[in-house]
């Protein structure tokens, strides 16, 4: 038996249109293809490339979003978050009103990971995986300086983590930012 989800859920408003998982895939290939540099975190930008406009979020300055169900059971979100002038970043986001934050699994997948694997490294993208087996922290950064890309993950079944089999992981959650040149860290 599966424990309810205690994560908040991606928020409905602004409410966004129903698209199926290929259309929520092709946005997302295209909203990362599009950034090249900071310039790029922009309201205009980012409704350009993904085609769906971002609406304020609860009437915070810090976010502008658009949320919406897929024809796959599960919702996603686009969203610009600024944190300051020089701290802006795109996520996109899902939610899987079957997953279980206390262990990690649901049924219902949104996209392989290894398709996002994959498709990254197609895109000259380098991957280091960064899951932390003690807590559970299922991630893995991609980047392809100056532009980095912190993804999550679920399983669709529990996995032991020396022997995870990135087969059964689906996309959770993907982070884009850049890279500070200065300092050389990633925001």
């Amino acid at each position: 038996m599966i424990a309810p989800d205690t994560r908040p859920p991606t928020p409905e408003p602004p409410d966004g249109p129903q698209l199926t998982p290929e259309q929520v895939w092709r946005k997302l290939m295209g909203l990362i293809d599009s950034l090249r540099d900071e310039t790029d975190l922009n309201r205009g930008h980012i409704e350009r490339a993904i085609g769906l406009p971002l609406q304020q979020h609860d009437g915070s300055v810090r976010m502008t979003m658009i949320a919406g169900r897929t024809t796959g059971g599960w919702h996603y979100a686009f969203k610009l978050m600024t944190y300051s002038k020089a701290d802006r970043r795109v996520a996109f986001d899902v939610y899987v009103p079957e997953l279980s934050s206390s262990n990690g699994v649901a049924p219902t997948c949104t996209f392989p990971f290894r398709q996002l694997h994959d498709a990254l490294l197609a895109r000259g993208f380098e991957a280091r995986n960064l899951t932390a087996t003690g807590d559970r922290a299922y991630s893995w950064t991609f980047s392809r300086p100056p532009l980095v890309l912190n993804t999550y993950y679920y399983f669709l079944r529990p996995q032991e983590m020396d022997e995870a089999n990135y087969d059964e992981a689906c996309v959770d959650r993907v982070v884009m930012s850049f890279v500070i040149p200065a300092e050389g860290s990633a925001r």
